[in-house]
This record gives structure tokens, C-alpha cells and sequence, in this order.
């Protein structure tokens, strides 16, 4: 097996070839720009100068060798073309292709090759101008993002153009393309969960075989013994396995994997590959005490909460995503308390190396098929192309323990509501190809159908947001895509105390990335100022003018609009508004009421402004700390009553143990002066992977800071601030924080009570919190492994 490089490019027509970047995959944009042919896109306005490169034709040329001819099977296995193509092997015509999510796998005669250096020539067609032609054989879609033409392309959508990104249509051997030549193989693996009890796991390996029917396996458990050696003829067997280490999500245990490796007797030809032990199921349940139904997920039969972020390509250009940068974000969630990724449905199906770090780092991961915000179309040619993408990504996927749920689409049952398409809620029929909503046909038939061929073992939801019979919006059903922050209604980030839903996939609000960020990509420094139009220009949300300004003003006191300052407005206020909602909608994991929380989004796929709460550069906006303070094992929660009179305060205890005999110790500060005004101590028990009502606390003045503390013994398990709301109404003055340095860590401490401390360094030393809140003779210690004494430390505070 080899794996082609070595590619160059030039316009179709053109007799001038270009080196490509180097390496074994390809892209236009990319490479374009390592030529110098175009501008950075990302840079200023660029986008806007490059939009030409689409609506061209473009030749991708490379060699590979041929040792053995006269072996029985040679084939060119291609992992990702990016999306028409014309193949031509040696000047022949041998495939054609049309979906930049198959693996095309093309068989090669003995007549086409020849012995030693044989050449590959890839032919991509104008993705646009396909789409076009399809759209005008058909219908034109209803949509929202990017453009109709769109619908007709397996390709990723967001390229199109969305409302966090730039539209720049790309091209070429976007993954790997090898050459295999062999007499016999093995050519799949999978390995599944059948059952758990309380000593043993009973898993079964089907392996599918070129040629040979005998095969072995050896399994070894996470420490690398063996636990299994076994041997078999049969396509499909069962194994029991003594005293199983079980796959956990992050935060509910470890995320055990185990080996197993297959071999053909005698050959030398083997497989490997890594699975865990785990079952995962979607618990749909009417509620004793409340309308509607449950939707949340259990594992190894355990509920869990989900706490996590949706997930986008972290980059415009796919071979432009390095590893590092995948296990990095990876980690930050993780290291922020988050258990889950949503793989959003108009990028790309997820990676082998993105769904491995997920299984390492246990992260669940819910997967969207890649349909987005559209009127699909369903014609029996787009059914079998789609039909095939989905086979060849469940084939491939399906051992990861990670996977959490598959969901039909991302939004496209809300474009039926939106533009009323023919939508019967109640038909159950099964045929749906003659209506003008025909990707029913997909979403409730094909991919169901292929999930339980395929994946039986992880469950199947038909799109998200999705209420079954009932409209997207339910709250009582299904997921939800709670908008009516930012979007929608535009309702006050405080509400979102009853505005959740059983499962809110998606929710978020916007803010800037940080100053480092966007000065990289904004050269003009006479536009380095809010209202600019480069800074606009890194903004594709529609109306972010207005709606930004709008939470900003409504919550915070903005005394000036330079950068600095508005970079750090817009992030705090992001940071309070997502913070409230993880805060308000674990209180609701008692009953089951709510099943998790998805925010929009994790991460940029290029310096802008948007919902991430990571940025292009991997640095973390204020809310990823405040998200992060909220999905802490233990937590604590406060809401003040309309009147301002009183406060409910619960507890949220996500470990497998009751905290027995704890101390909630509540403490009223005056805000100006520091001074604790009242103070309350009560016994209280937070029972297991639940929230606990603790107590209504009368509040003495309406103005105050309410600091809540959880101790057993003299350990504080968790710590929470609840401030007057508004922000924007509150006085600050005299406020002095103090820091020292030592190694790995930062001690801080103020005189008075404190609004999002923000700690900053020239290097950007990675820090364990950030825009925190503090009061008088409570030091603050933050993690930073980088940090050395004598490093210089800036501290800055919301000090209006």
C-alpha cells in the first residue's frame, strides 16, 4: 500500500502546472495561496476578491508505483474528492465521482497499469455550476445560508457561505488517496457492545473478509494484556469478556479502550482496531409531574447529563486542519467540564483522528448527517448518492465508543415550518417523495433503515431540533434550538430560567474574539475600531450590528468603545448570558426535565466574530470559563424573585454519591464597601446525578452580592455569585487586586467585591480560570502551568 503525494495543479486548460502545499492531501484555496495567486481570504476583505476561484475548473495531477503487477487486486481507495471529479489513471478515463463525503474505492485492470511509475490525474468540476444544473433539472430549494444551488451537492455546506463564515467553494483530494495491491485482505472490522452485566461484557466482532474465510483475533484489555484469543470461519462472533473495564463519558468515569487485533492465519495481513465497552440510549418517557416527555441519554444504563458545545470544521479549507489543532479543542472542552460535542450538520462528517481523541478523552459525540437549514431534494439518483455516503461514514465510524446519538439533519424541519411546505406531522407512511418537503424520505426512512443495518447500537433522531408529532419550537419534546436569545424574540439573557426545553441542542450569543486575534487579520490599522467596516466585514451574523449592541447596552455600563474595551464588554456580557443557562438548566436535571445543554458554538473556522466560545486561534473567550465554572461536578444556583425580595437556592451534585451533612454557608455583601450585611448557615444533603432544592433565603436589600459557599469539613466544594441585574445599574470604587506570582500558579486578592477579574499575560500563558468574581478575604489561586515568578501579570476588572 501506497499513499499518493507529491500533487501539482494548475486551471484546467492551463500548460502550466503549480506545486501543490507538498504532502498527501490537496486544496485549491490553499494552494492558491502558497503560489501567491491569491490573497489570504481570511485577511481584511480578501473573501471578497477570490469568490472567481469557484467558477473555474481545476487540474490536480501526482504518480504512484506499482511493484507487483501481477497481484489480483489493485485499486486506488480515494478517502475524500471534493466533489465532481473525472479520473483518468495513465491517460484513461476510470471513474467518475459525485460526493465529497464517499470513499470512492476504484478497481484497476492489469490492461490500464504498468509496472513501476504509473500517473493520476484528478479533473474537478465547478461544484457551483453543477448544483446549478441540478437545481434547474428540479426544483429550487427553500434555505437559509448560502445559496439554493447548494441542496443539490454532497458537499460541505458551510463552504457556501453561513452565518459565522466566509463562502469560499473549494476543490481537490482533500484526504488521502492510496494504491492497494493484494491477493487477499481484510477489508472491515466492527466490534459492538451486546450486553452488560455486573461481571461480564459480551461484544461481537464481524469481520469481512477478500478471498479468505479464516480469521483470529486477539483482544487486550486498556493495560495491554490479553484477555481474549480466539479463532473462527464464521463472518460474526461472539465473545465474552470477565470483568470488563467500561467506556465512561468524562466526569462519570474513565474512558476505557481496548484492542482488538485480526489476523488471517498465516499471512501476516492483520487489522487493529480500538473500541470500548459501553451502551448509550435516548430515554423518550412521559413525565409524572409535568406535560410532555423526557429526552435524555443514558449510559452503561447510567442518566447523564449532557454539557457541551456544537462543534464546526475549525477551518474554511479542511486539509488546512491539523491534528494538534482538533486534540486541542478537544481538550478544552473537556478540561471545561463539557461531556459532549455536537457535530453540526453543515460541515463534515467527523474525522478519524477527531472521533479517536473523542473516545480518549471521553467526549460524547452527537452527529449530525450533513443536511443543514434546507428544502433537500430527493430524486431516486440523490437517494442512492446519499444512500452510499451514508453507508461508507456508518461503516467507518461505527466503532468509536464516543458516539452518542445520529440526528437526521440540522434545521431542516424548521424550513418546513418556516416556508410551509407540505409537512403532515401525522403521516407515517413512509413515501414522502411526492411532497415538496421529499427529504422526509431520507430522514424518517433511508437513514433510520441504514442506522439499524449498520449501527444498531447507538440511537437514531430524525433531525434537530425535532418534537416528533408536535411543532420544533415544543419545549416539552424532543431537542430544541432555543433562539429566542439573539434571535427571535430577543428576550433578556436572565430568562432563560423558562425558556429551556427538554434538551436545548442549541443556544448561544455572540461576542468578539480577543485583540490578539483580530489584529492578525485586519492589517488597516485605521480600521481598528468596532464600527469599521474589515471589523463588520468578520461579523456574518445577520443584524449583529443592532443585536450586539442591544445585550451589551441592556446589561453593562460602556463608558468607552476602543477595541479593548468593547472586546472585553461584548465577552463578559457572552460569559453571563451562557453562564446562566448551564446554571438554571442543570437545576432542572432532578426531574429529568431537562436532559442537557449544547451551546452554539465551540470554536471559529476563521478570525471573527461569532457565538464561539473558543476563537480561531484557540483562545478562550470569557464564557468558556463561565460555562466552565457551571458544569463542575458540584455546583451551587441562586434565582432572585421578580420583587427582589427573596432567592431560591438549590445545589447540583452530577457524582454517583450523596454529599451528606454539608455546610451551605450564605453571605450578603454590601457591594461599595464589602462590608457582609447577613449571613446564614445551614446543614444540607445534595443527593446523587440531581439537583436538590436547599432553601428560600430572604434577601435584606434588593442591592446586594449574594455569596454562596459549600463546605464539608473545611473543603469548599463549590462557590457561586449571584449580582443585582442589571450590571449596568451597579457602583464600583476603590477597588484594589493584588497578585503574586509563583510557579504554576497565581495568587490574587481584592479589597472589595469584584466583577470579572481578568488575568492576561504578554505570552497568553494558558490560565485554569478567567473573569472571575471575587470578594474581600477569599484569595483567588489560578493554575497556569507556564507561569514562573518574576512573569509579567495584567489584571483588569468590570469597574464602570
Amino acid at each position: 500500500m501506497t499513499t499518493v503525494s507529491g500533487w501539482r495543479f494548475r486551471e484546467l486548460g492551463s500548460t502550466k502546472w503549480h506545486a501543490s502545499l507538498g504532502g498527501e492531501v490537496a486544496e485549491i484555496y490553499p494552494d492558491l495561496i502558497h503560489q501567491r495567486e491569491i490573497p489570504d481570504p481570511f485577511i481584511d476583505d480578501n473573501e471578497l476578491h477570490v469568490q472567481w476561484v469557484a467558477d473555474r475548473e481545476w487540474e490536480y495531477a501526482a504518480t504512484f508505483t506499482v511493484t507487483d503487477i501481477s497481484l489480483q487486486y489493485h485499486q486506488l481507495i480515494c478517502e475524500g474528492l471534493d466533489t465532481f471529479t473525472t479520473i483518468y489513471v495513465n491517460d484513461t478515463k476510470v471513474a467518475t465521482t459525485e460526493n465529497m463525503f464517499i470513499t470512492y474505492i476504484i478497481p484497476l485492470t492489469p490492461d490500464i497499469l504498468i509496472s513501476g511509475t504509473n500517473s493520476l490525474r484528478i479533473v474537478f468540476h465547478q461544484a457551483l455550476l453543477k448544483g446549478k444544473q441540478l437545481e434547474k433539472e428540479h426544483f429550487i430549494g427553500k434555505f437559509s445560508n448560502g445559496e439554493s444551488s447548494r441542496l443539490y451537492v454532497r458537499k460541505a455546506q458551510y463552504q457556501y457561505g453561513w452565518d459565522w463564515g466566509p463562502r469560499l467553494i473549494s476543490c481537490g483530494p482533500y484526504k488521502p488517496i492510496r494504491y492497494e495491491a493484494y491477493n487477499q485482505a481484510i477489508s472491515d472490522v466492527y466490534v459492538s457492545t451486546d450486553s452488560i452485566t455486573e461481571n461480564t461484557a459480551e461484544v461481537s466482532i464481524t469481520v469481512e473478509l477478500v478471498i479468505c474465510k479464516e480469521w483470529q483475533c486477539e483482544i487486550l484489555d486498556p493495560n495491554g494484556d490479553t484477555v481474549v484469543f480466539s479463532r473462527s470461519s464464521a463472518p460474526r462472533q461472539s465473545i465474552n469478556i470477565s470483568s470488563p473495564q467500561l467506556w465512561w463519558p468524562s466526569g462519570s468515569g474513565s474512558a476505557s479502550l481496548y484492542t482488538v487485533i485480526v489476523t488471517i492465519p498465516g499471512t501476516g495481513i492483520s487489522r487493529t482496531v480500538k473500541f470500548g465497552i459501553r451502551t448509550v440510549e435516548l430515554i423518550q418517557d412521559p413525565l409524572p409531574d409535568e406535560d410532555g416527555e423526557s429526552f435524555y441519554f443514558k449510559v452503561n444504563s447510567k442518566p447523564i447529563f449532557i454539557q457541551g458545545a456544537n462543534w464546526i470544521p475549525p477551518h474554511s479549507s479542511p486539509t488546512k486542519v491539523t491534528d494538534d489543532t482538533v486534540k486541542n479543542l478537544i481538550q478544552l472542552a473537556e478540561n471545561g467540564g463539557q461531556n459532549c460535542l455536537r457535530v453540526w450538520g453543515g460541515g463534515l462528517y467527523a474525522s478519524d483522528y477527531f472521533l479517536s481523541e473523542c473516545d480518549r478523552q471521553g467526549i460524547l459525540v452527537w452527529h449530525d448527517f450533513p443536511f443543514a437549514c434546507g428544502q433537500y431534494p430527493a430524486y431516486p439518483e440523490f437517494i442512492e448518492n446519499v444512500t452510499a455516503e451514508v453507508v461508507c461514514n456508518l461503516k467507518r465510524m461505527r466503532n468509536h465508543p464516543c458516539l452518542l446519538v445520529f440526528a437526521g439533519n440540522n434545521e431542516d424541519y424548521q424550513i418546513a415550518e418556516q416556508f410551509k411546505l407540505e409537512w403532515d406531522r401525522h403521516n407515517h407512511s413512509g413515501d414522502y417523495t411526492n411532497t415538496n418537503f421529499p427529504a422526509r424520505q431520507l430522514y424518517e426512512v433511508v437513514f433510520p433503515q441504514q442506522m439499524a443495518k449498520y449501527l444498531p447500537t447507538v440511537p437514531y433522531h430524525p433531525g434537530s431540533p425535532w418534537s416528533g408529532d408536535y411543532p420544533t419550537s415544543d419545549p416539552l419534546r424532543g431537542d430544541l434550538h432555543q433562539w429566542n436569545v439573539w434571535h427571535g424574540t430577543q428576550e433578556p439573557y436572565q430568562h432563560w430560567y423558562k425558556l429551556g426545553g427538554r434538551f436545548v441542542s442549541e443556544f448561544g450569543m455572540e461576542a468578539l474574539p480577543s485583540a490578539n486575534t483580530l489584529q492578525d487579520c485586519i492589517t488597516d490599522k485605521r480600521q481598528w475600531y468596532p464600527q469599521s467596516r474589515l471589523v463588520e466585514h468578520h461579523n456574518k451574523a445577520f443584524g449583529f450590528v443592532s443585536r450586539l449592541s442591544r445585550y451589551v447596552f441592556e446589561n453593562l455600563r460602556v463608558d468607552c468603545l476602543d477595541m479593548a474595551s468593547w472586546v472585553f464588554a461584548t465577552q463578559l456580557m457572552q460569559a453571563e448570558c451562557l453562564g446562566m443557562a448551564f446554571k438554571h438548566w442543570r437545576r432542572r436535571w432532578r426531574h429529568r426535565s431537562c436532559g442537557g445543554g449544547l451551546v452554539w458554538q465551540l470554536n471559529d473556522c476563521w478570525p471573527a466574530t461569532s457565538w464561539s466560545i473558543i476563537d480561531f486561534k484557540g483562545i478562550p473567550k470569557l464564557a468558556y470559563y463561565a460555562i466552565k465554572r457551571e458544569c463542575q461536578p458540584i455546583t451551587l444556583g441562586s434565582l432572585r424573585g421578580d420583587d427582589g425580595s427573596n432567592c431560591e437556592i438549590w445545589g447540583v451534585n452530577m457524582t454517583s454519591v450523596s454529599i451528606k451533612k454539608a455546610n451551605l454557608v450564605i453571605q450578603s455583601l454590601d457591594i461599595n464597601s464589602g462590608k457582609v450585611v447577613d449571613s446564614k448557615k445551614f446543614k444540607v444533603t445534595l443527593l446523587p446525578n440531581q439537583a436538590t432544592e436547599l432553601t428560600e433565603y430572604k434577601l435584606p436589600s434588593d442591592s446586594v452580592l449574594v455569596h454562596l459557599q459549600l463546605f464539608q469539613s473545611s473543603t469548599e466544594l463549590a462557590s457561586s455569585f449571584d449580582w443585582p441585574q442589571p450590571l449596568k445599574y451597579l457602583h464600583f470604587s476603590g477597588i484594589k487586586v493584588t497578585t503574586k506570582v509563583e510557579d504554576g500558579i497565581i495568587k490574587l486578592t481584592t479589597n472589595k467585591p469584584t466583577k470579572a477579574v481578568v488575568v492576561s499575560t504578554p505570552t497568553h500563558v494558558v490560565v485554569d480560570d478567567n473573569g472571575f468574581d471575587m470578594v474581600p478575604d477569599l484569595p483567588k489561586i489560578i493554575k497556569a502551568a507556564a507561569i514562573k515568578p518574576g512573569d509579567k501579570v495584567d489584571v483588569t476588572w468590570y469597574a464602570p
